[in-house]
């Protein structure tokens, strides 16, 4: 009979990997020992470096472990200081500013475009700083603006912030409502 895929971990004394080894799902109770993500549910962390077990499992034909701790040596999480918090604030306010506009957006200026979208709409694709290569020369444009909003309405040309508010799909919109 071949063994089972749990029995390649099951080692609870040591001898075939060194420390105790179990398989997902089959291992020591939880308020002995436990992984990293279960001891910071618990506001813990470990309290020393040494695994004192580990969980087994394959995946895609390869072995994947997780370390065990022992829980009545966890210590408490360390909370964040006043100093990591404004770390944390200055890092995600540079994620909203605008380096052309220099304002703060309000929301994360995606890197696929590097500014918000009113700036990469007044932007020409000629002038942008994706466009110059390493020794200063233009790069070739493509034909088309590939990956770039359309430019801005002009006041005489105000088009409706979104195409589905304007009265003509509203009553559209309203008409197959009703035929249901």
């Amino acid at each position: 009979m071949p063994p089972k895929a749990n029995d390649r971990f099951n080692d609870p004394d040591g001898e075939k990997f060194g420390i105790p080894t179990w398989p997902w799902r089959l291992g020591p109770d939880p308020s002995e020992l436990a992984t990293v993500r279960q001891l910071k549910a618990m506001g813990r962390r470990p309290g020393t470096t040494q695994k004192a077990g580990q969980l087994g499992w394959r995946r895609n034909g390869e072995d994947h472990f997780a370390a065990l701790y022992r829980v009545d040596l966890a210590k408490p999480k360390r909370p964040m200081t006043d100093a990591m918090w404004a770390a944390v604030r200055k890092a995600c306010a540079a994620h909203r500013t605008c380096p052309e506009c220099k304002t703060d957006k309000g929301y994360r200026i995606p890197r696929r475009y590097g500014v918000c979208a009113p700036a990469t709409a007044a932007t020409p694709p000629e002038l942008s700083p994706t466009s110059q290569a390493r020794d200063g020369q233009p790069a070739p444009q493509p034909t088309k603006a590939i990956g770039r909003l359309p430019p801005r309405a002009t006041s005489e040309e105000a088009a409706p912030a979104c195409p589905r508010s304007t009265s003509a799909s509203s009553a559209a919109r309203a008409a197959r409502t009703a035929a249901w």
